[in-house]
């Protein structure tokens, strides 16, 4: 296609970061290297071959200033750097495959495609193991995320619940209604006072004659009084 690219593939994840470059010089790779060091942090080592912009002594001085060991393959052997040369053989495959689009445009989906597929090697996308994560693509919409469905049916259940829900939460201090179990009396609600909360929806209530009782709380209302303006306590 007429255009020069700088090929880096991370030895461990087989991570491709592909730059199109204008030029070769030392300076143009150092700065395309920067970029990518950018987003990834300093490599340990530089594994490369002997073209002018790797030998230069402004790339061993840009290399040994960042704490880089760097290391070049053997003259006229490409196969000694086979990492490299297996990603520029994708590469140049991947790109013949995509038939429309600028350069640019083209280069982006293979990347994004090459990262996202698991490797004959690892046996994972590279995403995944540089990442940690997978990259989310097209495909994905055909699967339905079970994850996020059951969250949405999750949130849609809480929504009508607290539309029908009545407040339930009582303080100490409050005035409330308890329910009246003593046989034979005609009051079935008696005024008290929450004096301590004995569970998550239990409390201790103590009545205007001094007496202190347990009760839960209920739902039911009595008919001369609103659940929105007044807390119920039942047994």
């Amino acid at each position: 296609m007429n255009k020069s690219f700088l090929i880096m593939v991370d030895a461990y994840s087989k991570w491709i970061d592909i730059h199109v470059m204008n030029s070769t010089t030392s300076e143009a790779t150092i700065s395309k290297l920067q970029q990518t060091f950018a987003t990834h942090g300093l490599c340990d080592l530089i594994i490369s071959d002997n073209g002018a912009a790797f030998t230069s002594k402004e790339f061993a001085d840009y290399v040994k200033s960042n704490g880089i060991e760097h290391r070049t393959s053997a003259p006229w052997h490409p196969a000694s750097n086979g990492c490299a040369e297996r990603a520029v053989q994708s590469f140049k495959e991947g790109m013949k495959k995509i038939k429309e689009g600028t350069i640019q445009e083209k280069l982006n989906r293979f990347l994004f495609n090459y990262r996202i597929t698991p490797q004959t090697t690892t046996g994972l996308a590279p995403s995944e193991l540089l990442m940690k994560r997978k990259l989310k693509s097209r495909l994905d919409l055909v699967f339905p995320n079970i994850e996020k469905r059951v969250q949405e049916r999750q949130q849609k259940q809480k929504h009508y619940h607290d539309k029908k829900s009545v407040n339930r939460q009582i303080n100490v201090g409050q005035g409330v209604f308890a329910r009246n179990f003593a046989i034979g009396s005609k009051i079935k609600w008696i005024p008290g006072e929450v004096i301590k909360q004995s569970g998550p929806l239990s409390f201790h209530i103590k009545l205007q004659d001094e007496r202190v009782i347990r009760r839960h709380i209920t739902l039911n209302c009595r008919r001369d009084l609103k659940c929105e303006d007044v807390l119920l306590v039942a047994g």
